[in-house]
Order: structure tokens, then C-alpha cells, then sequence
């Protein structure tokens, strides 16, 4: 690979170049979510992971950077990080069994 292609890997039509053969390959079909897609489902990640692992080898950069790259422009969604909020202690449906539990060990038996 010439350095001139290695200084350009990020801009939006190299990347575009590249990674249209890559979605057709692996079947990955936009949805309205963003080109790439992953949730928790076990082929959404292993499919983004693989078109990452192909785009980083092509262009000698890390998985983490081109990953960066596709989220800054919007081609990748990945909502494995979005969380509900947590419940409080006192609406857990498992608080009860807990806070017995947990004076048990606070106050061992005489």
C-alpha cells in the first residue's frame, strides 16, 4: 500500500470505496439504522467485527480507528452501549431477598 493511501484511509470516499464491497459480501443490508448496525444480537456483532477486522488490515490502522472513523460519519450504530436506567434498590424485585441477606452477614447470629 503507497503512504499517499495510507494518509487517505479515513477520508469519506476511500472508506466508501471500500466498504461497499465489504456490506455486499456479507450480506449486510441497510435498514435505517446506519450502514452497519450492531445490538446484541451474536451476528450483528460478529459481522461488524469482521468488516472492521477487513478495513483495518487494508489499511494498516487499527480496528479502533476506523471503527471511530465510521461512527463520526454516521456509518455505524452500535447500541450494545445503551443502557436503561438502573432500577432503584427499593423497586429491585430482588431488594427484599437482598437486604435480608445482607443484615445476616452484618449481624451474625449470638
Amino acid at each position: 500500500m503507497d503512504e499517499n493511501k495510507v494518509d487517505q484511509w479515513s477520508a469519506e470516499d476511500v472508506l466508501e470505496r471500500h466498504l461497499a464491497p465489504l456490506l455486499e459480501h456479507y450480506g449486510v443490508k441497510f435498514r435505517g439504522h446506519g450502514r452497519i448496525y450492531v445490538d446484541h444480537q451474536h451476528h450483528n456483532i460478529e459481522t461488524a467485527q469482521r468488516i472492521l477486522t477487513d478495513l483495518g488490515l487494508t489499511f494498516c490502522v487499527p480496528t479502533r480507528a476506523i471503527r471511530s472513523r465510521l461512527m463520526e460519519l454516521g456509518w455505524l450504530k452500535d447500541v450494545r452501549r445503551t443502557f436503561q436506567a438502573p432500577l432503584k434498590w427499593s423497586e429491585s424485585p430482588t431488594s427484599g431477598h437482598l437486604k435480608r441477606w445482607i443484615r445476616q452477614i452484618a449481624m451474625p447470629a449470638q
